[in-house]
């Protein structure tokens, strides 16, 4: 509470304190006017007469009056004191309240001013040559991005941007090819640690204005743990060869044109994911949810999808080349018909006859 609202709640408490007083004294004798007026009457007259029967009667209305107004005065001066003593304690719980929203405003403002300071230090160590500061400072901000709602999403395009910087990737358009001959780099431990960071991160649409972007990231090997958080994320272009993504949720992830070849994304929840022109070649989607996933001209050559669901899965160009579908679940007879080398992959024996396959087509020899 500020000091001029103080000096005006002490001046209303002088001011009501003092009415209170003198509505104590003069209230209730003016509310036994008239029994005074009753009393002195008969005074009067009492005075006028003989001491005989009138007057005794006389004697005893005066004393009945006068008990009747001190009774009077004495309880409106009760109703009175209640009432005053009732506003006192609303004006003195009023006092406590604003009193208690003035010291939460305090302590709101004093956090705001801590957790600023420890965001501009946070940034400033981020830039650190030591990888021992950088990564206290992710970690740091990972925590404030927990406890300041405000914060969040700037800490998380700050995360992103870091990774797009610290390991970026070059696209070109045979992604296939040209990672045959890409040598096997280990991931900084600084851009693992973001992705385990946002992995960890709240859902998505709770504080996210937008998908989180990791578009043309070099993130070649990475590793995170069962049911990380990767919903919604922009991979657009990023190498995520050899990734280690088992039963991860990848719901709605945009993986356009990026590098998926040997991951493992077992179990992994793909469900709307966008994989069109995506290299999957060699890649392990056993169990994974595929249930609306675009795989529009996907390269799926070799990779195991045993277990897969795909319902309504679009498979449009997809290349199918030796891909395994055993036990595929919600497989169509026209999703696969509408990927190319169709007839080259594994089937279970119920899909083999609808497709007029009358033999496994494909042969160990071939596979190797």
């Amino acid at each position: 509470m500020n000091e001029h609202m103080s000096r005006i709640i002490t001046f209303a408490f002088v001011i009501v304190s003092l009415a209170s007083i003198i509505m104590i004294i003069m209230i209730p004798h003016w509310q036994v006017t008239s029994l005074q007026q009753d009393i002195e009457r008969l005074q009067v007259l009492f005075s006028q007469q003989h001491i005989d029967k009138i007057q005794i009667d006389n004697l005893r209305d005066i004393a009945i009056l006068e008990k009747s107004r001190l009774d009077a005065e004495n309880a409106a001066r009760a109703v009175i004191s209640q009432g005053t003593g009732g506003f006192f304690i609303f004006l003195t719980a009023l006092i406590s309240f604003l009193n208690y929203i003035q010291t939460r405003r305090n302590v709101t403002l004093s956090e705001e001013k801590q957790i600023t300071e420890r965001f501009a230090k946070a940034v400033e160590m981020l830039g650190h040559t030591d990888i021992h500061i950088r990564l206290g400072a992710i970690y740091a901000l990972e925590r404030i991005a927990n406890d300041s709602d405000k914060d969040y999403w700037q800490i998380m395009e700050i995360l992103t941007a870091y990774v797009r910087v610290k390991s970026p990737y070059q696209y070109t358009a045979n992604i296939r090819q040209n990672s045959e001959y890409e040598p096997f780099v280990e991931l900084p431990i600084d851009v693992q640690t973001v992705l385990t960071v946002i992995g960890r991160r709240r859902n998505y649409g709770e504080g996210e204005v937008h998908s989180l972007d990791l578009s043309g990231s070099n993130l070649r090997g990475a590793r995170l743990e069962e049911k990380a958080n990767l919903n919604n994320v922009n991979f657009m272009r990023a190498n995520l060869s050899d990734v280690y993504f088992k039963k991860v949720e990848l719901k709605g992830v945009n993986f356009y044109q990026s590098n998926l070849e040997k991951a493992n994304l077992e179990q992994a929840n793909l469900s709307n994911a966008e994989l069109g022109s995506t290299n999957l070649s060699k890649a392990i989607l056993a169990r994974a949810n595929l249930m609306g996933a675009k795989l529009e001209c996907a390269d799926l050559s070799y990779s195991a999808l045993e277990g897969a669901d795909f319902s309504d899965t679009d498979f449009v160009a997809a290349d199918i080349l030796y891909t395994s579908f055993y036990n595929a679940k919600n497989l169509t007879l026209t999703q696969v018909k509408k990927a190319i080398n169709w007839e080259k992959a594994y089937y279970d024996p119920n899909l083999l006859k609808q497709l007029g396959i009358t033999d496994t087509n494909t042969t160990s020899e071939n596979n190797s």
